[in-house]
């Protein structure tokens, strides 16, 4: 007979297995099991004439209409294939594709990429970690290990793609690619204990006990009151551009980043406050900053505009236009200095513009100005009492201390020696 619903809600439990056919959908059958399951299930044969049986789905989650709509697709695939051959190729195909997404999940790539998702935005802002972080593991660590599953990465994996980058930097004719090599094994380990710490993928950081690749000199150049002067009395006689020379010194004066004065739009300063308003889209810690600006910082600024005129940009381009300065054109013109045959700057040891904001930093310390306002003044964020009290708490303090930066600096170029007036802080 045709089954209905409510035909098949009557069939009995016998203690026994046994199968009801559906009249109106040949092949179609309700099996019954001992303890009284219901599946519908398909019956059909093989060319050969084998009897093969496969199961539809159960009764309580298809109705009689259902069924035999599913019956219509396998009938379909039986024209082509054997619907138990067919059914087990694509369970195969499933178990394949879920293997293969886990494998994707647990990648180093993978893991990387969580990693920066959930802490990108941490200490470093809009900064290191999701710029020039990400950066360096698509460009250095993703080639060797990106593919790899976090689980099946050995300690000898990570020395061995180590080893392939520096390979890579000497056939770039790059050398050793010095502290990359570093800065690839720092995130290599950081990346593998995010999948220790926050996903319980591995038990162990394989990378935890790898020494680094190379000996990083120490980054401790600090200008003396006598090196300033020497820079600054012999850098117009050299051939660079008094816009570069003029950020170099701005620098100096203010402890900020080279990168933070190329960039520097007059929109940022504000006169009546002696302020330089550092937006947080600039500022490497993504926070906003109030920087001080002394009277030697703003002789600097009037100096740049009464020789370049009006622009858009405190340090214009040298090449002209209506660019600004960029940070690579200040530190390769510095560098070339340096290399140069001749040696324009004397004996003067080499330096690079960051050394400048070193000196900033070593030159307030040295006159006994307290580390806390000395990070305050170069958003170090180190923490203490400058990451306690809000911008406006520390603006007192910060503006004090950058004018004897600025009196310490005028001293040096003179000649002299600057010291905070005893009572003074």
């Amino acid at each position: 007979m045709a089954l209905t619903d409510s035909a098949v809600a009557r069939l009995k439990i016998t203690g026994k297995q046994y199968e009801k056919a559906d009249d109106a959908a040949r092949g179609l059958v309700v099996r019954v099991t001992a303890k009284g399951a219901k599946t519908w299930v398909y019956r059909y044969r093989t060319p050969q004439g084998k009897m093969k049986r496969i199961a539809l789905g159960a009764v309580d989650d298809m109705g009689v209409q259902d069924a035999r709509a599913e019956l219509a697709r396998w009938r379909e695939i039986r024209k082509t294939d054997d619907p138990q051959h067919h059914r087990a190729e694509q369970e195969r195909l499933q178990r394949l594709r879920a293997d293969q997404e886990q494998v994707r999940i647990r990648t180093f790539q993978a893991v990387a990429e969580d990693m920066i998702e959930r802490f990108g935005d941490g200490k470093h802002g809009k900064g290191w970690l999701r710029a020039e972080g990400q950066r360096c593991l698509q460009m250095n660590v993703y080639p060797y290990l990106g593919d790899w599953p976090v689980d099946e990465i050995k300690k000898q994996d990570v020395i061995a793609a180590l080893e392939a980058l520096r390979q890579r930097g000497k056939i770039r004719g790059k050398g050793k690619m010095g502290r990359q090599l570093n800065i690839a094994l720092m995130l290599i380990r950081r990346v593998l204990q995010h999948a220790v710490d926050e996903l319980d993928l591995v038990d162990y950081n394989v990378a935890w006990r790898i020494k680094k690749r190379v000996t990083e000199k120490s980054k401790d150049r600090a200008l003396s009151g006598a090196e300033i002067k020497t820079l600054f009395d012999r850098l117009p006689s050299t051939g660079l551009a008094p816009v570069t020379i003029l950020s170099l010194k701005f620098q100096l004066l203010t402890g900020t980043r080279i990168s933070e004065v190329a960039e520097l739009p007059w929109s940022e300063i504000d006169r009546d406050l002696a302020l330089w308003k550092l937006p947080a889209a600039r500022s490497k810690n993504g926070k906003p900053g109030d920087i001080p600006i002394s009277p030697q910082a703003f002789a600097v600024l009037d100096e740049v505009r009464a020789f370049y005129g009006k622009s858009k940009w405190c340090f214009p381009s040298p090449q002209g236009g209506s660019g600004h300065l960029t940070v690579s054109v200040a530190q390769k013109a510095l560098n070339r200095l340096f290399q140069h045959r001749d040696r324009p700057l004397g004996d003067l040891e080499k330096l690079t513009p960051h050394d400048l904001r070193r000196t900033a930093s070593t030159a307030m310390g040295n006159m006994g100005i307290t580390q806390d306002v000395i990070d305050a003044c170069l958003r170090n964020g180190r923490g203490g009492v400058s990451a306690v009290y809000n911008r406006s708490q520390m603006l007192p303090h910060t503006r004090t201390a950058m004018g004897h930066l600025g009196r310490w600096v005028d001293a040096a170029l003179q000649g002299g020696v600057y010291e905070i007036p005893q009572g003074e802080s």
